[in-house]
């Protein structure tokens, strides 16, 4: 009887007893522990490659778009930098040429067109994947039958500042406050136009008392300042503290001119090209033949007027107004102030004196002032060049007939001007327009 009461304990015991079970329940859950684990070091392995992916694409992106205009040669930019990036022998290639396109930026659908003209960015798809021969192998994910995996990124990257044309151009390098200003204006409407600064100054550029500023964007070696605006637009991000652009025109040929023609010449009506010695003015109504207008040792003025006109008919026709002199302080300024309607342009073809060039202040001249004002319909498609002097514009009406609105000055100071021109059809007035050298992609996707 005793015996039988302890065999039954002992069942009892056996049937409660919870020794072992642990050892039972990490046996089912190992290959659960494995896949995850497996799953979190190969994800960040993964991710990591994605980043080192992201990072190569925006470089070669960046390389490429500096040759937008040779799709060849920016595809090898591009792989050459993938390359230099993410070596073949580690990633294999991770950039092919076909990986590689040239095309059109929107940026205001903000979306990439392949192949689409005008070309002004490039498109560079980088991965490691089954189609290129070089999948990502996964380390852990095996015990899961899971071998390698594919990834992929895109970077996208515009030519110029804000792929741009520049169309305002202040020279002045030094740590210059509002080298270049926009004031007391209804708005600022500046077409597809870039507005440049050198001055180093954390208001190199100020925007005060506008009720809209609108811009493709901003380029200063400085900062800027924009208050007392209802709306402010950017169509990309301001760029700061950027290197300072060199003079596109540094090289343009001294004004040379001949003896005089005339002196002290004040006139209307329809006059033709020449050397004005003493300066040159005209007021009523005024036509301009085509060709080079040398003004020595005096000032332009155009003012009182109906209307103010280049008679450029012919193909490739225009006229440049250029003001020199003896000495810096002899060299005069410009002034258009109080006419109804202003339709000049530059002349394109080579065989002019200064092609592309509406407007040149002799780069000797010493620091003054040269001006527009009060003007309703102001068409003036070339480069106004000043690289010495400031330049101001007030209650100005651009035409949007101007394709090649360019201007460079020491200095610029625009107040009430309600639109600019657009400054991306510089070429066919003979004018290569104002450039940003250096840095001047921009990554946009």
């Amino acid at each position: 009887m005793i015996r039988r009461r302890r065999i039954g304990h002992r069942a009892a015991d056996l049937a409660t007893d919870r020794r072992g079970a642990v050892l039972v329940i990490a046996a089912l859950a190992m290959p659960v522990l494995l896949g995850v684990t497996a799953m979190v070091i190969d994800l960040s392995n993964a991710r990591m490659v994605s980043r080192q992916l992201q990072l190569s694409a925006d470089a070669a992106a960046l390389a490429a778009v500096g040759e937008v205009a040779d799709p060849p040669t920016a595809r090898a930019r591009a792989v050459q930098y993938g390359t230099r990036n993410m070596p073949v022998a580690d990633h294999g290639n991770i950039i092919n040429p076909s990986d590689v396109m040239v095309g059109h930026w929107d940026k205001d659908a903000r979306t990439f067109s392949p192949g689409a003209t005008p070309a002004n960015a490039v498109r560079v798809t980088a991965r490691r994947s089954s189609a290129n021969g070089n999948p990502l192998p996964l380390l852990f994910a095996n015990v899961m039958g899971l071998q390698e995996t594919d990834i992929s990124v895109s970077a996208v990257a515009l030519a110029g500042a804000s792929g741009q044309p520049g169309c305002l151009l202040a020279l002045d390098g030094s740590e210059t406050s509002g080298a270049m200003r926009f004031n007391s204006m209804d708005q600022a409407e500046l077409h597809d136009c870039v507005p440049i600064a050198n001055s180093t100054h954390s208001r190199a550029i100020t925007i005060n008392s506008l009720d809209r500023f609108h811009a493709g964007s901003l380029y200063t070696a400085g900062g800027y300042r924009a208050g007392s605006i209802d709306r402010f637009d950017l169509d990309q991000p301001a760029q700061t503290d950027q290197a300072p652009v060199d003079d596109p025109f540094a090289s343009l040929a001294d004004p040379a001119p001949g003896g005089c023609d005339w002196n002290d010449r004040v006139t209307s009506g329809t006059i033709s090209p020449g050397v004005y010695c003493g300066g040159l003015r005209m007021s009523g109504s005024g036509t301009l033949n085509p060709g080079t207008y040398y003004i020595v040792n005096g000032d332009l003025e155009f003012s009182s007027m109906g209307s103010l006109r280049c008679n450029c008919s012919g193909t490739g026709s225009g006229v440049s107004l250029v003001l020199t002199g003896s000495s810096p302080a002899q060299v005069g300024t410009f002034s258009f102030s109080s006419i109804d309607s202003v339709n000049l342009r530059a002349p394109a073809d080579s065989s002019y004196d200064f092609p592309g060039i509406l407007l040149y202040v002799d780069r000797d001249s010493s620091y003054q002032t040269s001006s527009f004002s009060s003007i309703d319909s102001l068409t003036m498609n070339g480069l106004v060049y000043a690289p010495s002097q400031r330049i101001s514009f007030s209650s100005i009406d651009y035409s949007a007939q101007t394709d090649c609105a360019a201007i460079a000055g020491f200095r610029l100071e625009f107040n009430s001007i309600d639109s600019f021109g657009r400054a991306d059809n510089c070429p066919a007035y003979g004018s290569s327009g104002i450039t940003i050298g250096g840095a001047t992609a921009l990554l946009v996707e």
